[in-house]
């Protein structure tokens, strides 16, 4: 590892919230793999998909700009432990349903909206927490590990997915993700992020402040029409989850063995670039540059896993999708943490993630039904073609291209009201 790294793994604090989200993300995987496989084999529907992906991504909607006041008035270590919490008691009982034969499509919709509202309360907290924890130098870095730490998670919980499904089934598979979520929360416990966000915003009315996050996003020069981009690029890409395990299915006939190496393929190019970034994070230094490059980059990706007529271009797309995702998802990250103060944190990411996701239950919903109807191979290329198109409108926002060398001058924001 590089000497570099060194220090931001000797910060106990940060060790700890890494750890824990590693152990989250391993269970969640297993999870996602058990449920998805169980839908698409039980109902054979793509609607049927897109309904539990909608199910997941409204709360953060609906709730999100509501929930951004609590993140920065209240301890954020807290929240972080209560949707690990509320996460795993979910799945409890989603694998005690399941061992009773009570397990339904209807459920697991219902299921989705709750542990939607778990991510919602958890995601944004963690986000603010991390600048407070590194501070804004270590941050490329910082992201970098815990993508590479998910990635190494990915690689194996595929195979181990496939060991948990076929020994002990789907409940199991659920329960190992309570478990993994119980664990996530008990790691925070000895955990001290510092509260001066909340200290300073506890006089002021709610309702006031559920709409600063709003007002800062619109008033800012380049996060606004960053996120009115990556908006459009989320509704794009939203058919991939809910597609691919169709086209690998119904199109290429094949089993879980394939979605399976789909994952581990994904993951290695995550850990690839993630592990190059975190090394040397230098490489992302043109954080704009990157953030519009490896865009497009995704939008090939998804070309090649849609129209390649064998499932190494499969396999491929996959390692593709992995290291170009990777590494727009550090570069937007080190974007956002770097530019909202962190006094305001907990609101401007939930409104991001309001806004942010505002589309992509639009994508999720027509996804389906589009693949049932035109089939899974087009919906997916005609996607990764319209991503890797939209991509190249980066260069034309303000500021982006050149960020953060140009951030003194283009990305100014007005004070929020």
């Amino acid at each position: 590892m590089n000497q570099d790294a060194r220090p931001l793994l000797k910060n106990r604090d940060f060790v700890l919230v890494w750890a824990g989200q590693s152990v989250a993300v391993f269970g969640d995987a297993l999870f996602a793999l058990a449920l998805m496989w169980w839908v698409v084999q039980v109902t054979g529907s793509g609607a049927a998909m897109s309904a539990v992906a909608v199910a997941t991504a409204l709360p953060r909607i609906v709730l999100g700009p509501f929930v951004g006041v609590y993140i920065d008035r209240s301890d954020r270590r807290l929240l972080m432990m209560a949707a690990n919490g509320m996460n795993a008691l979910i799945s409890v009982a989603m694998a005690a349903l399941f061992w009773q034969g009570v397990f339904s499509l209807q459920l697991i919709v219902a299921c989705s909206l709750l542990i939607g509202v778990a991510a919602t309360l958890h995601v944004p907290a963690f986000d603010a927490s991390i600048p407070a924890l590194v501070g804004k130098e270590e941050l490329v870095r910082a992201n970098s590990l815990m993508e590479t730490a998910s990635s190494a998670v990915g690689v194996i919980t595929p195979a181990i997915s496939g060991i948990i499904l076929a020994l002990a089934g789907v409940g199991a598979s659920i329960m190992v993700k309570a478990v993994a979520f119980f664990i996530a929360a008990l790691s925070l416990v000895p955990v001290r992020i510092p509260r001066q966000a909340a200290e300073a915003t506890a006089r002021r009315s709610f309702l006031g402040e559920a709409g600063t996050g709003f007002r800062y996003l619109y008033s800012h020069r380049l996060l606004m029409p960053t996120l009115v981009f990556i908006s459009v690029v989320n509704l794009a890409l939203a058919p991939l989850g809910v597609v691919l395990p169709i086209l690998i299915l119904h199109v290429l006939h094949a089993g879980p063995a394939l979605l399976g190496l789909f994952g581990s393929f994904n993951s290695v190019g995550i850990l690839g670039a993630s592990s190059l970034l975190a090394a040397y994070p230098g490489l992302a230094k043109r954080t704009g540059f990157v953030l519009i490059t490896t865009i497009i980059g995704i939008g090939l990706s998804a070309a090649l896993v849609g129209f390649g007529p064998h499932p190494v271009f499969l396999l491929a797309g996959a390692i593709g999708l992995g290291s170009t995702s990777t590494m727009a998802n550090i570069a937007v990250q080190a974007l956002w943490q770097r530019e909202i103060p962190d006094e305001l944190r907990g609101r401007v990411f939930a409104a991001r993630y309001a806004v942010g996701s505002g589309l992509y239950p639009v994508g999720l919903a027509m996804a389906g039904p589009l693949a049932d109807l035109l089939g899974a191979r087009l919906v997916m290329g005609g996607a990764g073609l319209v991503c890797a198109v939209v991509g190249t409108t980066g260069f034309l926002i303000p500021g982006l291209p050149g960020y953060p060398a140009t951030a003194a001058e283009k990305a100014v924001p007005a004070e929020p009201g």
